[in-house]
Protein backbone atom coordinates (compact mmCIF):
# COMPACT_ATOMS: atom_id res chain seq x y z
CA UNK A 1 0.00 0.00 0.00
CA UNK A 2 1.60 3.22 -1.17
CA UNK A 3 1.21 6.22 1.05
CA UNK A 4 1.73 9.67 -0.40
CA UNK A 5 2.78 12.27 2.13
CA UNK A 6 2.60 15.98 1.50
CA UNK A 7 4.80 18.12 3.69
CA UNK A 8 2.58 20.52 5.68
CA UNK A 9 5.42 23.03 5.91
CA UNK A 10 6.37 23.46 2.25
CA UNK A 11 3.69 21.44 0.36
CA UNK A 12 6.28 19.15 -1.23
CA UNK A 13 4.98 15.71 -2.18
CA UNK A 14 7.25 13.09 -0.68
CA UNK A 15 7.54 9.79 -2.57
CA UNK A 16 6.61 6.61 -0.72
CA UNK A 17 9.48 4.57 0.64
CA UNK A 18 9.83 1.49 2.77
CA UNK A 19 11.79 3.46 5.35
CA UNK A 20 10.08 4.13 8.64
CA UNK A 21 11.56 7.61 8.72
CA UNK A 22 10.23 9.97 6.06
CA UNK A 23 12.11 13.21 5.46
CA UNK A 24 10.86 16.02 3.23
CA UNK A 25 13.24 16.42 0.31
CA UNK A 26 12.73 20.19 0.24
CA UNK A 27 12.72 21.46 3.85
CA UNK A 28 14.15 18.33 5.57
CA UNK A 29 11.26 18.07 8.05
CA UNK A 30 10.60 14.67 9.61
CA UNK A 31 7.21 13.46 8.30
CA UNK A 32 7.27 9.97 9.86
CA UNK A 33 4.31 10.65 12.16
CA UNK A 34 2.23 11.90 9.24
CA UNK A 35 2.98 8.72 7.26
CA UNK A 36 2.02 6.62 10.29
CA UNK A 37 -1.30 8.46 10.67
CA UNK A 38 -2.10 8.13 6.95
CA UNK A 39 -1.33 4.43 7.18
CA UNK A 40 -3.71 4.03 10.13
CA UNK A 41 -6.46 5.94 8.28
CA UNK A 42 -6.08 3.71 5.23
CA UNK A 43 -6.20 0.58 7.43
CA UNK A 44 -9.50 1.82 8.88
CA UNK A 45 -10.81 2.41 5.36
CA UNK A 46 -9.93 -1.14 4.32
CA UNK A 47 -11.55 -2.54 7.47
CA UNK A 48 -14.67 -0.42 6.83
CA UNK A 49 -14.99 -1.81 3.33
CA UNK A 50 -14.64 -5.35 4.70
CA UNK A 51 -17.38 -4.92 7.31
CA UNK A 52 -19.57 -3.19 4.71
CA UNK A 53 -19.27 -6.23 2.45
CA UNK A 54 -20.15 -8.43 5.44
CA UNK A 55 -23.33 -6.38 5.84
CA UNK A 56 -22.56 -4.09 8.78
CA UNK A 57 -23.08 -0.67 7.19
CA UNK A 58 -23.31 1.22 10.48
CA UNK A 59 -19.95 -0.13 11.70
CA UNK A 60 -18.48 0.77 8.31
CA UNK A 61 -19.77 4.35 8.69
CA UNK A 62 -18.10 4.64 12.11
CA UNK A 63 -14.80 3.29 10.79
CA UNK A 64 -14.85 5.66 7.82
CA UNK A 65 -15.58 8.60 10.11
CA UNK A 66 -12.61 7.56 12.26
CA UNK A 67 -10.40 7.37 9.15
CA UNK A 68 -11.49 10.85 8.07
CA UNK A 69 -10.93 12.19 11.57
CA UNK A 70 -7.31 11.06 11.25
CA UNK A 71 -6.88 12.36 7.69
CA UNK A 72 -9.74 14.27 6.08
CA UNK A 73 -7.81 14.68 2.82
CA UNK A 74 -8.31 11.03 1.84
CA UNK A 75 -10.82 10.83 -1.00
CA UNK A 76 -11.68 7.12 -0.95
CA UNK A 77 -13.21 7.10 2.56
CA UNK A 78 -15.22 10.21 1.68
CA UNK A 79 -16.66 8.49 -1.38
CA UNK A 80 -17.38 5.25 0.47
CA UNK A 81 -19.04 7.17 3.28
CA UNK A 82 -21.23 9.06 0.81
CA UNK A 83 -22.23 5.82 -0.91
CA UNK A 84 -23.02 4.18 2.43
CA UNK A 85 -25.20 7.14 3.35
CA UNK A 86 -27.08 6.63 0.07
CA UNK A 87 -27.66 2.96 0.90
CA UNK A 88 -28.85 3.96 4.36
CA UNK A 89 -31.26 6.46 2.72
CA UNK A 90 -29.49 9.40 4.37
CA UNK A 91 -29.56 11.36 1.14
CA UNK A 92 -28.75 14.81 2.55
CA UNK A 93 -25.55 13.51 4.13
CA UNK A 94 -24.65 11.59 0.97
CA UNK A 95 -25.11 14.68 -1.21
CA UNK A 96 -23.11 16.85 1.18
CA UNK A 97 -20.15 14.51 0.80
CA UNK A 98 -20.44 13.40 -2.83
CA UNK A 99 -21.52 16.59 -4.64
CA UNK A 100 -18.27 18.51 -3.99
CA UNK A 101 -16.27 15.48 -5.15
CA UNK A 102 -18.36 15.05 -8.29
CA UNK A 103 -17.84 18.73 -9.14
CA UNK A 104 -14.10 18.06 -9.19
CA UNK A 105 -13.79 16.32 -12.52
CA UNK A 106 -10.79 14.25 -11.40
CA UNK A 107 -13.00 12.40 -8.88
CA UNK A 108 -16.14 12.02 -11.00
CA UNK A 109 -15.09 8.67 -12.52
CA UNK A 110 -13.93 7.35 -9.15
CA UNK A 111 -17.28 8.20 -7.53
CA UNK A 112 -19.10 6.48 -10.39
CA UNK A 113 -16.87 3.39 -10.24
CA UNK A 114 -17.13 2.96 -6.47
CA UNK A 115 -20.89 3.52 -6.49
CA UNK A 116 -21.29 0.38 -8.56
CA UNK A 117 -19.43 -1.85 -6.06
Amino acid sequence: MKIVVTCPFCNTIVPDSSDEQVICLQCKSDLSDIKLLKSKALELCIKANKVRIEGDSLEAVLLLKDALEIDNSLVEPQILLGILYQHLKMYDRAEAILNPLIKESRYCDLVSYLSQK
